[in-house]
């Protein structure tokens, strides 16, 4: 299997991304088999491999995805990505984590107003909670961007991705340096959210936020606004009668 997906199936994927090669004979190739070429790699995701099979395998979904041309397509390809982003920590590595968050952005980019909500919705319920999981600032950026495409479509409010945006903003001047006059401006943003104006649902990333700094930064002054906006947070959610405000205090 791992012959077939890295000396194979990967180089064909690989020459069938590049913009090198006109007219590409590998993309007409995989544009042609394409529906069933990606059932059957998912075939194989869902048989739960061994991690280098895996890995291989989301390697070469994540070229496929910038091949996808219609929307049907993009939204299977899509389900089945979120699925194994879900996978334990153990079984698939934060780089391959890494891989599918690009692949989804580049089904969604082109293809988000044709979608289904149900399916979109799954999609922010599945990469929101990675805001307390990842540490690099590129997949960090890359989850604020996610959650910005969705804010365009409504399955996130545009603040709420602004915020998220803000709490991962860099300095344009220091190499992976923090921005934090727009990170404490985000914390003092959160404070004066109304939780009864906004559902849980749409909360959730910046609780993920805020739960990553609480417990990882370094910076006092980050750490410090984290702490202080979760305590906030729990003691404005004591009035609301919201189940789903409790789930997530839990």
């Amino acid at each position: 299997k791992i012959f077939v997906l890295e000396q194979i199936v990967h180089k064909i994927a690989r020459l069938a991304s590049t913009n090198q090669i006109d007219p590409n004979p590998a993309a007409d190739v995989l544009k042609a088999h394409m529906p069933n070429l990606a059932h059957h790699l998912i075939k194989l995701l869902e048989e739960k491999p061994s991690r280098k099979v895996l890995d291989h395998t989301v390697e070469i979904l994540s070229d496929l995805a910038n091949l996808v041309r219609s929307s049907k397509d993009a939204s299977f390809l899509l389900r089945s990505l979120i699925l194994v982003l879900t996978e334990p920590t153990e079984r698939i590595s934060p780089w391959t984590k890494g891989n599918l968050l690009k692949s989804i952005r580049q089904l969604l980019l082109p293809h988000i107003a044709d979608m289904e909500a149900e399916l979109l919705t799954r999609v922010y319920e599945t990469v929101t909670p990675l805001f307390n999981y990842f540490k690099d600032a590129g997949n960090r950026t890359l989850l604020a961007e996610l959650v910005h495409v969705l804010s365009s479509d409504d399955t996130c409010p545009r603040d709420v991705a602004k915020i998220c945006s803000d709490l991962n903003a860099y300095s344009s001047t220091k190499l992976d340096g923090a921005d934090f006059d727009l990170r404490l401006q985000a914390f003092e943003t959160v404070k004066d959210l109304n939780l009864t104006l906004i559902t849980p649902l749409r909360y959730q990333p910046i609780l993920y936020n805020l739960l990553y700094f609480a417990r990882t930064d370094d910076d006092f002054a980050i750490r410090s606004n984290a702490v202080s906006n979760l305590r906030h947070f729990i003691k404005s959610c004591q009035p609301i009668d919201s189940p789903r405000f409790k789930e997530l205090i839990n």
